[in-house]
């Protein structure tokens, strides 16, 4: 439960990176002081976050480790935390994780058949 009266300005710059082996995605804010730690919490819509994880006492986490379905969008938050309480949610970004999957080969018919003699 978040306690009123602990105050901490978050700012949040979003990062997508692109590397070889796929898509992954980074998401990134700017420290806050006096925090020891951050949760990312995330879900369908803004402001309704369904899930969270507590990421530590980093500035970034890697979206590709959470169980997110490829085509629907998603919308994060970041909330600070230290021992006086937990902030309120950062400004909402979003995310829509790519369809990773090759497309299936175009399927071949002849056009002109060799038929044996």
């Amino acid at each position: 439960m978040k306690k009123k009266g602990f105050v901490l300005s978050m700012t949040m710059a979003f990062v997508v990176l692109i590397v070889s082996s796929g898509i992954a995605a980074t998401l990134q804010w700017d420290p806050v002081p006096n925090a020891t730690g951050y949760k990312l919490y995330y879900g369908k819509a803004a402001g309704s976050y369904t899930q969270s994880v507590n990421v530590g006492n980093v500035i970034h986490y890697d979206l590709d480790t959470l169980p997110l379905t490829q085509g629907i969008t998603y919308y994060f938050a970041v909330t600070a935390y230290n021992a006086a309480g937990e902030s309120s949610y950062s400004a909402p970004v979003f995310w829509t994780p790519p369809d990773t999957v090759p497309p299936a080969p175009p399927k071949w018919t002849p056009t002109n058949p060799v038929t044996s003699p």
